[in-house]
């Protein structure tokens, strides 16, 4: 997107959001990996830049974009500042909500097949039970080692995790054998997506 923007030559205001997360590095120093088309891209190592799913962050990112479009438009500067604040309100029923869970749950096991959700299970206190190189692996569009799929199917065979946590858009026969295991094995599915912020129990 930076490249696209320079190209432009736009002189428009630019927010970018994962720089408001508190745990964006200081240093914003990108490394560049391939995906599984081989496109190179940047990368934050250690970062979940999938911070549509941080609540906080979202709502920083509305009160941002309504200050941007009160200097464009100071005529709807009042009616900006109070759908950022409405919007702002229902984060913080979002807010409750994880912490409901968080007292209910806290420590549960949970399996994510890919780290887009984790903002998410992470204040719910969830305990993400996913072997690390199975998550990295489907983030880069790259084949499970065969014994870390294995390991992956007996954490859910034995039962520890209470939910399994699919990232709809990026997977592959790894992440359908988890999703099938968790199916025999009693285990509930969540799917979530990446463009369209929902997720559905299957």
């Amino acid at each position: 997107m930076d490249g696209l923007i320079q190209a432009s030559d736009s002189k428009a205001a630019v927010i970018t959001a994962a720089t408001l997360s508190p745990e964006y590095p200081a240093d914003g120093d990108l490394g560049t990996h391939r995906d599984d088309d081989a496109h190179a891209h940047d990368h934050l190592e250690g970062f979940n830049e999938h911070v549509f799913y941080d609540p906080a962050v979202m709502a920083t990112l509305a009160g941002k974009v309504a200050e941007e479009l009160g200097t464009i438009d100071p005529a709807g500067k009042d009616a900006f500042a109070t759908n950022a604040q409405a919007f702002t309100a229902g984060i913080e029923k979002i807010d409750g909500r994880l912490a409901q869970l968080k007292s209910a749950h806290e420590g549960t096991g949970v399996f994510v097949t890919e780290p887009l959700p984790l903002s998410l299970t992470d204040a719910a206190g969830l305990d993400n039970k996913t072997p690390p190189a199975f998550s990295e692996a489907v983030e880069e569009g790259q084949d499970v080692a065969p014994a870390t799929l294995l390991e992956a199917l007996q954490i859910i065979s034995a039962k520890q995790v209470a939910v399994v946590v699919v990232n709809a858009q990026a997977g592959g026969a790894e992440t359908d054998r988890v999703e099938q295991d968790a199916k025999d094995a009693g285990i509930p599915t969540l799917r979530f997506s990446e463009p369209c912020p929902t997720a559905r129990p299957t």
